[in-house]
């Protein structure tokens, strides 16, 4: 999951999720759209770069 760009403590977030029983793919996509996010900022940030 960390090679997907998941912070370590997000992997455990979605691991204990998991254990509970309760996610679902459904459920879970704001975690990688999340990272999405941040990986399209640092992208923005890079190109703004000299």
């Amino acid at each position: 999951m960390q090679a997907l760009g998941l912070t370590l403590d997000e992997v455990v977030d979605a691991l204990h999720a998991t254990d509970q029983g309760g996610a679902t793919c459904a459920s879970e996509r704001w975690r990688l759209e999340a990272v999405l996010e941040r990986i399209d900022a640092k992208i923005a940030e890079l190109r703004r770069a000299p």
